[in-house]
């Protein structure tokens, strides 16, 4: 994952959790209801960005080292 790919998830994360701070988005359930899938599924997907950024950076302080 790349920088760009974690704040563009973090974002979207930011939209929806207005969205969701906002009573009138529950006037329509189906929304709603998305919403909170998105906003669960997001967090799967940064907890997995982050995880492959924290193994690139790891292989990148190998390689440095490797190279002395």
């Amino acid at each position: 994952a790349t920088e760009e790919q974690i704040a563009s998830i973090e974002a979207r994360r930011a939209e929806i959790t207005q969205l969701l701070s906002d009573p009138s988005t529950f006037e329509n359930q189906q929304l709603a209801k998305e919403l909170g899938e998105e906003f669960k599924q997001s967090a799967a997907d940064l907890n997995t960005a982050y995880s492959d950024w924290d193994k690139c950076s790891d292989e990148i302080e190998r390689a440095e080292a490797e190279l002395g």
